[in-house]
């Protein structure tokens, strides 16, 4: 199966909750992790120097 990439808006702040409540779900999901349609929930954060 290939996988995609899906872009979520959250309200600033957010975004870490968001990312574990969706991770929460992947890990509840009894299918194998092949067959799962979401593998991964990332943030991508920038440091600021």
């Amino acid at each position: 199966m290939s996988h995609r990439w899906y872009a979520i808006q959250t309200t600033s702040g957010h975004e870490n909750k968001v990312r574990s409540l969706l991770q929460r779900k992947i890990d509840a999901d009894p299918a194998p992790a092949e067959a799962r349609r979401i593998r991964q929930a990332l943030v991508p954060t920038e440091q600021v120097v």
